[in-house]
């Protein structure tokens, strides 16, 4: 057995009670050590407890307390790509849409009812009927009168061959030159009847509708604006015009064509037979159906817009050429990743989403497809696990310049 004296005993106690403390202090100083007091002079200078800096230069300053970083790395993140909110969140969606495509436009003229009223001859009008620009006229009317010495020479050779001095074949060959001129069957007759020449020669109309200025008649003195207000023509009485030089144009309004505007964003989307419903000037209950007959081969605006056109069938007459159109082109069904319209911030070529992290949302680079019904395909930059804001532009204001987390 083992005898130990009272001083040795003492001293066991001693010992262990330092133990004990000494343990206490190191689970003290394990808790504490999150909260930490620097210099703000010195940054190097870190205690566990407040107190004063030991550098000279510092004269008493006192240590401040040092917040823990990862509690604010959220808060101290750039505000151009981290926000905080609390805002509605939705998830991207695995469905099948039909990509209509929402257009606007307007009515026009066919070109392929543009028919040139030009002179085949030279000469001067002597008498115009025809007044006003737009001016409707129908097959048969007389358009202008007009003085030609070609045309008087042509008769007066026709009445020398018929006097005798001729076979029919020449006779006959100087018939269809007259007609070929723009003679017609009845003045012809009367020539051959009468033997008296037309000193002036009546033009009639060959089609029905809307007189239009002709390019090649229009006074350099005066725009085309200022000429639409007066709807008046530029070719007056007496005016000599040339051989092969167009007088004006007519337009026949029973058949018209609908222009529409394709965004670029949209034109793989497009092609010639595909089915369109619109109505006219916003105000018609009635909705017109047509197929989209002509893609043009090029881009307006820069780049932003393609044209294509839809034959309209206007025999009824109830619509006008420069009425305004809002149309829905009818598209394939797609299947993909979609998600709300406004969900998305149009920053020009790139297109982001606010991705939510935590407690806030980061900026987020998407690669988008096509539009339908306030949805929009996601070719890349999200999953359906993923979730969004539902509005990305009350997550910044007109001034921001975003940066995607892709752009870091």
């Amino acid at each position: 057995m083992w005898q130990l004296t009272i001083p040795v005993l003492l001293l066991y106690l001693v010992i262990g009670s330092c133990n004990t403390n000494t343990k206490q202090n190191t689970e003290k100083v394990s808790v504490d050590s999150s909260t930490l007091y620097y210099c703000p002079m010195h940054p190097e200078i870190v205690k566990l407890s407040p107190g004063i800096c030991p550098k000279p230069v510092c004269k008493g300053m006192e240590l401040i307390k040092k917040v823990n970083d990862k509690g604010m790395a959220e808060v101290l993140n750039p505000v151009n790509s981290n926000v905080l909110s609390s805002i509605k969140t939705v998830h991207p969606k695995e469905m099948e849409l039909a990509t209509d495509i929402n257009s606007q436009g307007y009515i026009d003229f066919d070109n392929r009812t543009k028919h040139n009223v030009a002179s085949k001859y030279n000469g001067r009008i002597e008498k115009l009927y025809i007044k006003n620009n737009f001016q409707l006229v129908k097959k048969g009317d007389r358009l202008f009168d007009i003085y030609s010495p070609e045309l008087i020479t042509l008769q007066q050779n026709l009445i020398y061959l018929l006097s005798g001095n001729g076979s029919e074949e020449l006779i006959n060959g100087t018939k269809l030159k007259l007609k070929l001129l723009g003679f017609t069957d009845g003045q012809t007759d009367a020539l051959v009847k009468t033997k008296k020449v037309l000193q002036v020669v009546p033009v009639f109309s060959k089609y029905n509708g809307h007189v239009h200025e002709a390019p090649d008649t229009r006074q350099t003195n005066m725009s085309m604006q200022s000429r639409q207000q007066t709807a008046e023509l530029s070719v007056k009485e007496g005016m000599y015009v040339e051989k092969g030089k167009g007088i004006f144009n007519i337009f026949d309004p029973s058949d018209l064509v609908v222009i529409l505007k394709i965004n670029a964003t949209d034109v793989a989307e497009i092609w010639v037979g595909q089915e369109v419903k619109y109505t006219v000037n916003e105000v018609s209950d009635s909705v017109l159906r047509g197929k989209i007959n002509f893609i043009e081969p090029f881009y307006q605006q820069g780049g932003k817009t393609l044209l294509v056109r839809v034959n309209m069938n206007n025999h009824e007459q109830h619509h006008k050429a420069g009425s305004l159109v809002k149309a829905i082109i009818k598209g394939k069904k797609t299947e993909g990743l979609w998600i709300p319209e406004n969900a998305v911030l149009n920053l020009g070529i790139n297109k982001m989403v606010w991705l939510k992290k935590g407690g806030g949302f980061v900026s987020h680079k998407i690669e988008i497809g096509v539009t339908s019904n306030d949805w929009i395909e996601v070719y890349d930059g999200l999953t359906k696990r993923d979730e969004i804001a539902a509005e990305a532009h009350y997550l910044n204001d007109s001034e921001s310049i975003i940066k995607m987390d892709s752009d870091k």
